[in-house]
């Protein structure tokens, strides 16, 4: 095998290459120097990697790391010299795909391709059986939607689908897919193409947004109007900023006399619905627009410029990426140096107030979107707790920091002494006394003693080997 490992004396670099065989693994100090509990991480002229024994055999202990994916579908990784590569695995635990060759997998996107990073730092797509579709040329593969990717190669973006095959024609840049319409860039300027990759509107336009309710803000000499999807303008440029039109509603700019923007709605024959007032209007998510009003605070308008909050509060929640409430809840706080929190629904109604508590936020799984059902508070006496959606305290704000783990347990510490919560099991396990020396990478958390020792642990507390 011609294979590099990694030493952790220098435990991202790939060390020097040698020809490996198995009298040399046996008798070199060199290589028996970097054995951790009897193997050795080495990688094949493919740039897969393999634990090999003193005596060159390939060796397949248990995963260090595990995590589900999907029904059948696993992260695995093995941690050598302080680096760890990934790869996928069966219910079997067999490896599948390409095997270990990865320095990251993400989770499944929601068509059940999977994004991941190899070794020379290049974006690959994976299917289900773990198998290579295609790999990027300079940047990431982004996901679109809809089985679409955009991917850089040197000639420019292109379209590929999830066979790999390409779409369309290389341009500047290729942005997000909206009803049907994918934003392109070419010389400069903005047009649009269908989901075949097939050139719709002709990159004619100074700047555009996506497609949203059938209209697409565009801007001409710092002034903003409206295209349809044949490419009519159908609303004249006139505003000084346009955002997204959302159920016939569209929040939109214009100067004053004091040459101070003012914010109001118009339909989508370009008239107001709701006069230019506010210093401030979001995009709507969901029922409502976030708006604001300089030196009173933000509240939420509805598409009919109706307030469901008057704007008088900070509001510290961005709810979901489709509204701005999570399960119906946004979290709200008073105006001022004495500010307390509450929490408020989807119909303005108060659900709870908190006057020891100076911010919250919802909790979300590292590296998803998906939000957990409790918030994480931090209270005026600078301890943290958590909260659930109804007010309720799950962990008694005591603690100086919380890390959220994954949906079911939670890393605190008092001082240096540090602890494990369940939520499941409402219990709380005693770790050690020492410093949080890394947050858990697939599974596995380290922490370090004041004896410079490592210990890692995974998800249960268990501690799987001072290291």
């Amino acid at each position: 095998i011609i294979s590099s490992y990694y030493s952790a004396s220098n435990s991202y670099q790939h060390l020097n290459i040698y020809q490996f065989n198995k009298s040399q693994s046996r008798h070199s100090l060199k290589f028996q120097s970097e054995f951790k509990n009897g193997f050795v991480g080495v990688f094949d002229a493919k740039g897969t990697y393999h634990l090999i024994n003193e005596i060159g055999e390939i060796q397949h202990p248990p995963f260090q790391s595990k995590q589900q994916l999907t029904d059948s579908l696993y992260r695995v990784s093995y941690l050598m010299g302080g680096k760890r590569i990934y790869g996928l695995a069966n219910s079997n635990d067999s490896l599948i795909g390409a095997g270990l060759k990865y320095q990251y997998i993400l989770e499944p996107n929601d068509e059940g391709y999977i994004r991941a990073e190899n070794l020379q730092r290049k974006s690959v797509l994976l299917n289900e059986k773990g198998e290579e579709i295609f790999e990027s040329e300079f940047a990431d593969i982004r996901y679109l939607g809809e089985g679409l990717y955009a991917t850089q190669k040197a000639v420019g973006w292109v379209l590929v689908n999830n066979k790999g095959e390409e779409l369309s024609e290389p341009f500047e840049g290729i942005g997000d897919l909206s009803e049907g319409m994918i934003n392109i860039r070419k010389k400069q300027k903005t047009g649009f193409m269908n989901v075949k990759g097939e050139v719709m509107i002709k990159p004619h336009l100074e700047w555009a947004y996506v497609f949203s309710d059938g209209l697409a803000a565009v801007v001409k000499d710092k002034k903003w109007g409206y295209i349809n999807k044949e490419g009519e303008l159908v609303i004249d440029y006139q505003f000084d900023r346009g955002l997204n039109f959302c159920n016939g509603s569209a929040p939109v700019s214009v100067g004053t006399d004091s040459n101070k923007d003012k914010w109001g709605l118009i339909n989508k024959a370009g008239k107001y619905i709701l006069e230019p007032k506010y210093d401030e209007i979001s995009n709507f998510k969901g029922e409502y627009a976030k708006c604001n009003v300089n030196g009173s605070g933000y509240g939420f308008i509805d598409k009919r410029g109706n307030e469901l909050i008057p704007p008088k509060f900070f509001i510290e929640s961005y709810g979901t990426e489709n509204d701005w409430f999570v399960d119906d809840v946004s979290i709200l706080r008073t105006v001022g140096s004495d500010g307390y929190l509450f929490l408020v629904n989807s119909k303005g109604e108060v659900i709870s107030e908190h006057r020891d508590l100076w911010s919250a936020s919802f909790v979300q799984i590292t590296n998803t979107l998906k939000f957990l059902p409790f918030l994480a508070t931090h209270a005026k006496n600078d301890k943290r707790g958590m909260m659930d959606l109804e007010g309720e305290q799950i962990i008694p704000a005591k603690y100086d920091q919380i890390y959220v783990l994954n949906g079911y347990v939670a890393l605190l510490s008092k001082g240096q002494d540090w602890f494990l919560y369940n939520f499941k099991e409402d219990s709380e396990k005693y770790l050690m006394k020492a410093n949080l020396e890394q947050l858990p990478s697939n599974g596995i958390f380290k922490l370090k003693n004041d004896k410079d020792e490592l210990f890692l642990f995974d998800l249960q507390g268990n501690l799987i080997s001072p290291y």
